[in-house]
């Protein structure tokens, strides 16, 4: 399985990665962006087989790149600090929302 990641916080991210090499080692990641802009970029060079992705990014909401792709066809997970944009996000085919800090459990 692969997997991108958008994250601007570089703790947040190196954790992420730490998780999925402790607990899913077989899910590989493909890259890292850390704003909208180089998101979807990077989405559309990858075709990851699912998204962990972060809300607030320094140029906007990860909610302007899903949007702006013609075909999201992988599942997005969020992971954020805020309960806030819950809804949104499942509104937007989100599998799970993750609230930072992620523990493993």
């Amino acid at each position: 399985m692969n997997v991108v990641i958008i994250e601007d916080e570089i703790e947040h991210y190196e954790h992420l990665v730490m998780l999925l090499k402790e607990f899913l080692p077989e899910v590989k990641v493909l890259a890292w962006a850390k704003s909208v802009e180089e998101a979807k970029i990077t989405l559309l060079k990858h075709k990851p087989d699912i998204v962990l992705s972060d809300i607030e990014l320094p140029d906007g909401e990860s909610f302007e790149v899903f949007s702006s792709l013609l075909n999201v066809n992988f599942p997005i997970i969020f992971t954020t600090a805020f309960d806030k944009f819950a809804i949104k996000a499942f509104k937007i085919c989100a599998i799970d929302y993750l609230l930072k800090p992620i523990a493993a459990e």
